[in-house]
């Protein structure tokens, strides 16, 4: 995928002594920080988007356009609607649902987040929500952990939860398939 520059230079090269030092100070982080308001990735959102929507961009172009359906899988997603009606790629609303973080895969074990937050103070609105996709990792993905199975049971009462506060929305749980295309997803919703 070539859309993403292998390197990007910066017009104002500093020395290797000069880079560590910047780096330290702009960086508290000893090893992730993504919620963090001070993570020099919040701090370089527009340089990021810059390149990222570019790449997405191509992608999508690659995969066919923008106009390409969203595939479903009976064996992996949830619908409110039968599993061969055609869908957009881009729904109104996209939910990422990091289930594997949320409960304590990786290091970062966020928790869980109450499903009224998707659903209080009119952060989604019900006039406007036609389609509303929830993506998730694969079931298949971190298959060992002891608490894999969970994520399929939070999903559910997750796609339950939005269907009841939606009930004129299409609403999908969309486990796996193709990573590139969810973050169109989440770029475009």
């Amino acid at each position: 995928f070539n859309a993403l520059p292998d390197l990007v230079v910066h017009p104002n090269v500093l020395m290797e002594s000069e880079v560590k030092s910047k780096m330290k100070s702009d960086c508290q982080c000893l090893q992730y920080c993504w919620e963090s308001s001070e993570a020099p990735w919040v701090r370089r959102i527009p340089y990021i988007r810059k390149y990222l929507l570019r790449a997405i961009d191509a992608y999508v172009q690659a995969a066919g356009g923008f106009h390409i359906p969203t595939v479903l899988s009976n064996a992996t997603d949830y619908s409110t609607v039968p599993l061969d009606t055609p869908l957009p790629l881009i729904p109104n609303v996209t939910i990422q649902y990091r289930c594997g973080d949320n409960i304590g895969f990786g290091k970062t074990r966020y928790g869980l987040l109450p499903f009224s937050a998707y659903t209080s103070s009119n952060r989604i609105d019900k006039q406007t929500a036609k389609y509303i996709y929830v993506i998730a990792d694969s079931p298949g993905r971190q298959s060992y952990h002891a608490y894999s199975s969970r994520c399929g049971q939070i999903l559910g009462h997750l796609f339950a939860h939005l269907k009841k506060h939606f009930p004129t929305a299409v609403v999908i749980v969309k486990r796996g398939g193709d990573a590139f295309l969810d973050y169109a997803r989440l770029a475009y919703s």
